[in-house]
């Protein structure tokens, strides 16, 4: 038989010198064809003492050989050994614990591949028993005859249960160290002490750093230039070198992009194989700082805070005092207390009120009491407090309770309103006797307003009585223009008629006498279509002027609403308005848009034209030889109008333009003005036709007054304004 035996298969030192020497006994045997009986029995005898399990098998899989070592592993004695074959009995299982079967656990497999395996890892269990891990190494032996075929296989084991175990709890407790590692809330690294190049950091390192995990693995910190101080570092690895730890140090280092921020770091020197490490514990305490200096800001403030209200409390004009509610000693007072109740410091604190005699109704004390036990406050309790002096003073109390250096308070508040309800006695008696001569003085006063609600009642039907004389003045002016107008037709048919009346008497007398001639008939006939001509256009013109003059004196009587176009209606007033400027210098332009329906008063219109006109012709043109007024209108939107009357007159000042709608206000007083014709003009724009009104003049170039009136008019009453 030919023995192969690679040096790959290293189960120990000894075994190996054993399979050494099979080997060479075998090949002994094959060249002198002698007997090795007794060799290979020592050889057997030395593979009974190895530590290791030993199996050999046949190529038919039955084993040949097993030493005391593999039988104790596989728990069975010699007898016993046909158990394996048998899979009621024995069970292999992969690592990870998964049953499989007899032919799929891959022992055998070197007698078909004449290749040796190493590092098998199986699980076998016989006869139920617990299952044992066993570590199989395998080598094939060639038969003589046939080299390429496996005669015997050759199989190493050894009892791995226990280590499998063992590196299984060191791979668990590896795991919750890396776990534990990873979430600890400080930054951990773990550096090389050699070359100080990072092994390992946790999760927290690249927050604080800004580096990450890659951009540290295998770079040091003086190649990432985390340090804000370098000489830190060098007394830091000092202290390592010299005490293998260092604790609670702070240390500067610089973030990566570029700002220092404040740690305080813990480490400790490690071996580890034939290497020594550094673990380090790296904690960002700037927000620590900023608490830290935040608290001493505080505390400052909180110093000088008590330090203000202490001065506060003892610069305060109202006694203050704290009492302490275990013993209700008094524990502390300001000067304005020492000041008000006379008594020293000395003398106060230490003692309770009762034992000053400072409450004068000890009831009063009582409710107080209550009080305070109710509500835990007190707010302007009135009571009456006695003085070292033993005067009797009425005080104000306001309590508030609080905690101190672990001590209850209250803050006693004690207001002297002594004198404030003296002065509010005397402010009663007072206001007894006021009260008495408010009762004469009302009776004055509702007798004055008697009086005075007469007089404004005669004032008013004066101001209706002058408003009425207005109108009728307006009207007369009307009338006697229109009688000026009327005389001219009048005269002329006058003239005519009597004309026609003589010529008519001289051809009756011709007749009589027989010396009538056609010719004197012919000239009669003439005259009379002459004289008719013109006594019908003379009596056509007074009947147009009548006509308008009728219209316009109903309209201005009645102040009834209807509907009329508005340049027709204009046209009629102005007609019977032409007899005040129509032989005088001054002239009226109109500018009347056509097609404007108005569903409004007429009658108030032409009270509004009517005294435009007058107040034109008194003010507007005095020292003038002549001027021009002009009547406009135009629509401002579908349902508004605009009217606007002008002059180039002399202007009005600016002065007087806030007054020109006033009543009773003329420049021309006692010259027959009465000073209500813009004041009535204001009234019947703002009232009875609904409109706005706006006056605009400048010295020198003449005034404007713009009216704006809805085309239809409100409805209103016009009993108050008639």
């Amino acid at each position: 038989m030919t023995f192969y035996l690679p040096l790959s298969l290293i189960l120990g030192g000894a075994l190996f010198l054993i399979l050494l020497l099979i080997a060479y006994c075998y090949r002994h045997a094959a060249a002198s064809k002698l007997p090795l009986l007794s060799e290979p029995e020592q050889l057997r005898g030395l593979l009974q003492l190895m530590d290791n399990g030993i199996l050999v098998a046949s190529h038919t899989q039955q084993i040949v050989f097993a030493n005391p070592a593999a039988l104790s592993i596989l728990g069975l004695d010699s007898s016993q050994l046909p158990q394996l074959y048998d899979t009621q009995l024995t069970q292999f299982f992969c690592e990870d614990g998964q049953a499989v079967r007899y032919e799929d656990a891959g022992l055998w497999r070197s007698f078909s591949s004449a290749e040796a395996q190493r590092e098998l890892r199986l699980g076998i269990s016989v006869s139920a028993a617990p299952i044992k891990y066993l570590l199989f190494n395998t080598e094939p032996i060639f038969s003589k005859q046939n080299p390429e075929q496996v005669e015997f296989l050759l199989i190493t084991m050894r009892d791995i249960t226990s280590a499998r175990k063992a590196e299984r709890d060191l791979r668990e407790r590896e795991a919750i160290l890396a776990r534990v590692f990873q979430l600890v809330p400080a930054t951990l690294t773990i550096t090389r002490m050699s070359d100080g190049h990072y092994i390992d950091v946790n999760r927290n390192w690249e927050p604080l750093s800004g580096f990450t995990r890659e951009e540290a693995l295998g770079r040091n910190s003086s190649e990432l230039k985390i340090w804000g101080m370098p000489e830190q570092r060098t007394k830091m690895i000092e202290q390592i070198a010299q005490f293998g730890e260092v604790h609670n140090m702070i240390i500067a280092f610089r973030h990566k992009q570029g700002h220092i921020f404040q740690c305080r770091v813990s480490g400790s020197k490690f071996e580890a194989g034939e290497g020594a490490y550094l673990l380090l514990s790296v904690q960002n305490i700037d927000q620590e700082i900023a608490t830290e200096n935040a608290k001493i800001k505080a505390e400052t403030l909180l110093r000088e805070s008590e330090r203000k209200y202490s001065n506060i409390v003892q610069l305060s004009p109202i006694p203050l005092g704290l009492i302490r509610m275990q013993d209700s000693c008094l524990v502390e007072l300001n000067d304005s207390w020492v000041t008000q109740f006379g008594y020293t410091r000395e003398e106060a604190v230490g003692r309770t009120a009762l034992e000053m005699n400072f409450w004068y109704d000890l009831q009063e004390r009582e409710r107080l009491m209550l009080k305070m036990r109710e509500d835990g406050m007190l707010d302007r309790f009135e009571a009456h407090i006695r003085t070292k002096a033993g005067e009797i003073l009425i005080c104000l109390i306001s309590v508030r309770s609080f905690v101190m250096k672990g001590e209850d308070l209250f803050l006693f508040c004690i207001q002297d309103v002594t004198r404030q309800y003296q002065v509010e006695q005397e402010i009663r008696d007072m206001t007894l006797q006021l009260e008495e001569r408010v009762i004469q003085r009302t009776l004055r006063l509702e007798h004055a307003n008697l009086e005075l609600a007469n007089a404004m009642e005669s004032l008013k039907y004066a101001q209706d009585e002058l408003i009425r004389s207005e109108k009728m003045v307006a009207l007369g002016k009307l009338v006697a223009g229109i009688a000026h107008e009327l005389n001219t037709p009048i005269g002329n048919g006058v003239t005519v008629a009597s004309t026609l009346q003589d010529n008519a008497r001289a051809l009756l007398s011709a007749m009589d006498e027989g010396s009538l001639r056609k010719s004197a008939l012919q000239q009669y006939v003439q005259s009379a279509l002459t004289g008719t001509d013109i006594l019908m256009r003379s009596l056509g013109a007074a009947r147009d002027l009548i006509g308008s003059f009728k219209q316009v004196a109903v309209d201005q009587a009645s102040n009834q609403r209807r509907t009329f176009d508005l340049k027709t209606l204009l046209e009629e007033i102005v007609a019977t308005l032409s007899p005040m400027y129509k032989k005088g210098p001054f002239g009226l332009v109109l500018v009347l848009s056509a097609g404007i329906t108005m569903d409004s008063f007429p009658g108030p219109l032409g009270q509004i034209l009517t005294n435009f006109l007058s107040n034109a012709l008194a003010h507007a043109f005095e020292g003038r030889e002549q001027g021009e007024m002009r009547l406009s209108t135009q629509m401002q939107d579908p349902d508004h109008v605009g009217l606007v009357f002008s002059d180039n007159g002399v202007g009005i000042a600016e002065l007087d333009q806030k007054r020109v709608f006033d009543p009773f206000f003329t420049t021309k007083l006692g010259q027959g003005g009465s000073g209500l014709g813009m004041h009535i003009v204001y009234n019947i724009t703002t009232g009875i036709l609904g409109g706005t009104i706006r006056l605009e003049s400048e010295l020198g170039h003449g005034t404007r007054i713009v009216l704006v009136l809805p085309l239809r008019a409100p409805e209103i009453s016009l009993d108050a304004n008639a």
